[in-house]
């Protein structure tokens, strides 16, 4: 039911903006391709992973030596193949750098939630009757983090360098 209610909310900011400058449904446009570089990033931030671990078993890797960087390596690695399919994607389906800006502000307010959402698990709800409703349905913010920041970073690195490419920076 929550989603429905957040496509309307979509929907109805779009009317309000309403300006001929703007797409029609950009909202729900943005919200489609960010959906789609989200699981294209993740889809191959997840292989690399994968990709490195059974490496990592014939081979001496550096990943025992630095996690932090061996994952933000795999985040710049997945960033720079997502660019590469977005630099060609994006002018043969004609998506606008509007869209482009929107996945960022998009990218910033859900970091943002996340972030507030892990600090109200953590801090606020733990021991209470509210965190069993919530152990039900949602699984916990660390984990959440560890599965979403990834391809966020990942995706706001592709856009980056897409606007860059066509001089929107």
């Amino acid at each position: 039911m929550n989603e429905i209610i957040l496509l309307v909310l979509l929907l109805f900011l779009g009317r309000v903006i309403n300006s001929k400058r703007l797409e029609r449904f950009i909202f729900f446009k943005t919200l489609a391709v960010f959906a789609a570089m989200l699981f294209f990033s993740t889809t191959v931030f997840l292989i690399l992973v994968f990709g490195l671990l059974l490496i990592s078993q014939y081979i001496v890797t550096p990943l025992g030596k630095s996690p932090f960087m061996t994952m933000f390596m795999l985040i710049l690695v997945s960033g720079v193949i997502l660019y590469f399919l977005v630099s060609k994607l994006a002018n043969k389906w004609h998506i606008s750098m509007t869209i482009f800006t929107l996945i960022e502000y998009y990218i910033q307010w859900g970091l943002i939630y996340i972030t507030l959402y892990q600090v109200a698990v953590d801090n606020f709800i733990k021991g209470t009757d509210i965190e069993k409703l919530i152990e039900g349905g949602v699984s916990s913010p660390a984990y959440l983090m560890l599965a979403f920041l990834p391809s966020f970073i990942s995706v706001w690195i592709a856009t980056i360098m897409y606007k860059l490419e066509k001089h929107e920076i």
